[in-house]
């Protein structure tokens, strides 16, 4: 089972785009439409899913959700309905997955290596590619059934296979004018990644990313950590 995992909230005909590249990998696509708190409400225009509204692959939801951690573990309470193995590909509204129809032998191949030592594959690394061409790694495929909650959006998550909170940052690969390497290079033809369209997106939606809000809830979480220790946090010294 693969679940395309798209949250939204006002993302004109762009949500439509990567929906459809979805749909070339994905069983089912599954759309959370709406604010998280304090998101301004006037930004963007609203998301128009009208050419999907009848396809039996896409479910659409809508609500409010006190933060983005919020909304996409409602996402993933939605998918436990479904029975294991369960894949989930996760994209943003101004994002595309290119090479789509290639996902599950990515799947599959993951699984193999990784079975041969016995060790369950809980996520699968994609390329992402940024409009000045530069290419980075993100984790985007993670499998849901393993997953127990998002801790901080895409980029702490924890499983129910470990005590500790696994950490998938960006990694920065390559830039134009770079020697390619084996590791630190462009998408191949025929290589799932990602395409991120943030241009397209309407210029208010830069004064509220979620890319800031998500640092900013990653300052208090090391807070409330270092207090705890009985520390305290280095931009709160005198």
């Amino acid at each position: 089972m693969i679940v395309g995992m798209i949250p939204t909230f006002r993302e004109g005909p762009l949500a439509a785009s990567a929906i459809r590249t979805l749909l070339e990998c994905c069983n089912v696509v599954l759309n959370f439409e709406g604010p998280i708190e304090n998101a301004p409400l006037d930004a963007g225009a609203r998301t128009d899913l009208m050419e999907l509204r009848k396809n039996p692959k896409v479910i659409a939801k809508s609500g409010e959700w006190k933060n983005e951690v919020a909304k996409r573990n409602a996402m993933l309470d939605f998918t436990r309905r479904y029975d294991p193995p369960v894949w989930g590909v996760f994209l943003d509204g101004d994002e595309i997955l290119m090479g789509a129809k290639w996902v599950p032998d990515l799947i599959w191949a993951a699984e193999q290596q990784k079975n041969e030592d016995g060790v369950s594959t809980a996520a699968i690394p994609l390329l992402i590619q940024e409009v000045d061409s530069s290419v980075g790694r993100i984790h985007r495929i993670i499998r849901l059934d393993l997953l127990e909650r998002h801790v901080l959006s895409m980029s702490q998550m924890k499983f129910f296979t470990s005590d500790l909170v696994a950490t998938f940052p960006v990694v920065p690969l390559w830039r134009p004018g770079m020697t390619p390497t084996e590791f630190a290079r462009p998408p191949m033809e025929g290589e799932p990644h990602i395409h991120h369209r943030a241009y397209y997106r309407p210029p208010r939606r830069y004064d509220f990313r979620l890319h800031k809000e998500e640092g900013d809830e990653f300052q208090k979480m090391e807070r409330e950590a270092l207090a705890r220790m009985g520390l305290i946090h280095p931009g709160d010294l005198a």
